[in-house]
């Protein structure tokens, strides 16, 4: 983005934004005052089943189900033996991938997810393995690089649908 270290770059501060310029560069943000919410609230504290996967894996099930059936709502089936990834539309019919299972603990189970978002957290980490655990069909899925030591989680809410 900046062509060289040398090259100056001006920070404009008004009222609640600030503005960085260089070269053809521009960034722009904005103090957003307000109560937030606690962040013990927002990450689940307890899980009822964790899964452990091939990171590389799992992108390339999640890009087939989502990308070729050209639906951003995939299912997740976690069972004993793999993760499987479904997408059911009417023109193509169902799409559907496996990854097998490294590890899993507790339950099977069941939840629907946008594909497009998982995509674009599994291709922002770099970790050979990643964790995912399951908190509840209407509570958020916590996505864990495995990495250590590993302060970085993931979190996405799971799609309403009817089965």
């Amino acid at each position: 983005m900046l062509r060289n270290d040398d090259d100056a770059t001006e920070i404009d501060v008004i009222a609640n934004q600030v503005r960085f310029t260089a070269n053809e560069l521009q960034v722009e943000s904005a103090l957003i005052e307000g109560t937030f919410p606690s962040i013990t609230n927002v990450i689940p504290q307890s899980y009822l089943s964790e899964v452990l996967v091939d990171t590389t894996r799992l992108l390339r099930a999640v890009e087939c189900v989502t990308v070729l059936a050209g639906e951003s709502i995939i299912r997740l089936l976690a069972t004993t033996r793999a993760l499987e990834l479904l997408s059911r539309t009417a023109e193509i019919g169902d799409v559907q991938d496996e990854v097998p299972l490294m590890e899993m603990s507790g339950d099977d189970f069941s939840i629907s997810l946008n594909g497009r978002f998982f995509i674009d957290i599994l291709r922002s980490i770099d970790s050979k393995h990643v964790r995912i655990r399951f908190t509840g069909k209407a509570s958020p899925v916590v996505i864990i690089p495995e990495i250590k030591p590993s302060s970085t989680l993931f979190l996405i809410t799971p799609v309403r649908t009817h089965s």
